[in-house]
């Protein structure tokens, strides 16, 4: 059977031993309801400022980069240019190396990650909703003008449990939204409406299909019988903004929540809110950062 968990090794900040481990939403083993209208509809109408504001930046940039790279004549061919155009007889093709200018915008590559540490999502249990429209917001703004994105819920695996015995000083789960060149129909996404749902099924249900994963993720703390519920305890999404830069190397990182190294974040969202203004705070942090 194909493995539903992806793992990769990696690197620290101090250059210790890390691994994590992916799943996607699309491989959870859940019964998939309708999403609801209503959700969608607000979704589509809080991506709009951020849809704007990375238009704006990918023109932006775009104009600058003419500015540096041309729509000007090496001034050595100028003569020899204009010697061409008044005879009639100079090929566009000879212009190339002269003019470089590209038609197409520069479209940065974002990603989104989001802890979803075990006591977030106890303390809050609209958070993991609330977290799947703002990443569907994220998602349409950066469709909406070609930008590739990635969304990404995060859980760092607590330090204090990782054993000793085990060549890892630091483990991530990282439940995958989206991601480029995956397709992950809407229903998919209902299983992240209801906590329960999402951990008693989707979460356990994976591991008890993958069960190389469970006994993998059971080693890190010292346990390979140990039950898919206890695999990966975190309070928080650790080290998730490093882990971004280094497995998928984006242009922006998005961090939102209680990240350990959410301060690394090009665009930060923390505390209570809701997503209509988080997408409009994002906006606002992208265009300054984009200055």
């Amino acid at each position: 059977m194909k493995p539903i968990f992806r793992w990769t090794d990696y690197k620290t900040e101090t250059g210790q031993q890390a691994t994590s481990v992916e799943l996607h939403i699309n491989d959870m083993p859940c019964t998939r309801h309708n999403f609801p209208e209503a959700l969608r509809e607000e979704a589509r109408r809080a991506s709009r400022p951020l849809e704007e504001a990375l238009r704006e930046i990918a023109e932006r940039q775009s104009v600058e980069r003419h500015l540096v790279t041309g729509a000007r004549l090496d001034p050595r061919k100028r003569h020899a240019v204009g010697a061409a155009m008044q005879r009639g007889t100079l090929d566009p093709y000879e212009l190339r190396p002269y003019v470089r200018r590209s038609l197409t915008l520069d479209l940065p590559r974002i990603l989104a990650v989001a802890s979803v540490g075990v006591r977030e999502v106890n303390e809050d249990s609209g958070f993991i909703g609330r977290m799947v429209k703002l990443t569907l917001a994220v998602a349409w703004a950066c469709e909406a003008i070609g930008a590739e994105v990635r969304c990404i819920m995060m859980e760092g695996h607590g330090p204090e449990y990782l054993s000793p015995n085990q060549p890892y000083r630091r483990a991530q789960l990282a439940y995958t939204l989206i991601e480029p060149d995956v397709t992950t129909p809407l229903q998919a996404y209902s299983v992240a409406l209801n906590r329960q749902e999402f951990y008693g099924e989707g979460y356990v249900g994976a591991f008890r299909k993958d069960r190389e994963s469970l006994r993998r993720a059971g080693k890190l703390r010292g346990n390979e019988n140990c039950e898919p519920l206890v695999t990966f305890p975190g309070e928080n999404g650790g080290y998730g903004v490093h882990w971004a830069r280094t497995l998928y190397n984006p242009d922006i990182v998005i961090g939102i929540g209680k990240l350990m190294d959410i301060n690394d974040a090009d665009i930060k969202l923390q505390g209570k809110w809701d997503v209509k203004a988080a997408v409009e705070d994002i906006a606002r942090q992208a265009l300054r950062i984009a200055k």
